[in-house]
């Protein structure tokens, strides 16, 4: 099973319940919350203005919540999720234009004779030292570096020319690098988890209007609230949402409402989630669903 990676979002709403559910008042609880989230993004490398103004954007956030009487969990899912944007746009706003610093660098190496490899080498090591200045965290340069990287090999190989190939690399090393934010928890769309967490609370009868994005939407921890019958009465489309923590956190009984068609529309990766639980309240009929790509994942 593969390890996956933290989502600062979770990690917040669930230091956030069990604050609450020791008694902690709803303002000590969402302080404590938030300095762990802020101790988890420091520690994977995010640079501390980053997240100064995502706690206050969330504190602030919370309290106007709070005011407003909202109850306390649905408070702080939107505090924590106004926090990671505020945090995730200061961040957008201030990292370097990382495609001109590798392109830059491309260009000038080839200009001096270097071949495409050497010219490649060369722009990843400005790239890596732009962003080690600016305090990337180390995860997300490895993962656009080795996505750019492939997808240059790959152009290269199919005859494409040298700046094209590493403009495919530009590209697919900056989409690698937004689905580590993404995996970490920020860039969620609010409406979408709204959406998708009053469904779950409502009980089964409000899973049919689940959608793929509302699923995707939501926070790990929300998937407690799973029941076998909340699995029979969603859509199998919405399973698209679906990844391994998600998984990891649904209560194993809740796969007894899983069919085939739920399983072939689940994402492969989320097999990672899953645990010999999961696997014993699946109906037999589910695994009708189920592909090579899912076994390789488990």
């Amino acid at each position: 099973m593969e390890e996956q990676m933290e989502n600062y979002f979770a990690q917040g709403q669930e230091a956030f319940q069990n604050a609450l559910d020791q008694g902690v008042p709803p303002g000590d609880a969402a302080q404590q919350a938030g300095d762990i989230m802020s101790q988890g993004l420091m520690d994977a490398g995010f640079p501390p203005e980053m997240i100064q103004a995502g706690m206050e954007a969330g504190m602030q956030s919370f309290q106007q919540g709070i005011d407003g009487n909202m109850p306390p969990m649905d408070a702080f899912s939107q505090a924590a999720n106004m926090g990671m944007d505020a945090g995730s746009n200061m961040f957008d706003d201030q990292m370097p234009d990382m495609d001109e610093i590798g392109m830059t660098a491309f260009q000038d190496a080839m200009a001096n004779g270097a071949s495409p490899a050497e010219a490649a080498d060369t722009a990843v090591n400005a790239i890596t030292q732009a962003g080690e200045e600016f305090g990337i965290p180390p995860e997300m340069m490895e993962a656009g570096i080795n996505a750019g990287m492939a997808a240059f090999n790959d152009a290269m190989a199919n005859g494409d020319s040298p700046e094209g190939a590493f403009g495919t690399a530009l590209d697919a090393g900056g989409d690698a690098a937004d689905a580590f934010m993404d995996q970490s928890g920020f860039n969620m769309d609010f409406v979408d988890m709204q959406a998708g967490m009053e469904a779950i609370e409502g009980g089964p009868g409000e899973m049919g209007g689940m959608t793929a994005d509302m699923m995707d939407a939501i926070p790990p921890g929300a998937m407690g609230g799973m029941g076998p019958d909340h699995m029979a009465n969603m859509p199998p489309e919405a399973m698209g949402g679906m990844d391994a923590s998600m998984m990891q956190m649904m209560p194993p009984d809740a796969m007894g409402g899983m069919g085939p068609q739920h399983m072939e529309m689940m994402p492969p990766d989320a097999m990672g989630g899953m645990s010999p639980g999961h696997m014993e309240m699946m109906p037999p009929d589910a695994m009708g669903g189920m592909g090579p790509q899912h076994m390789e994942m488990m």
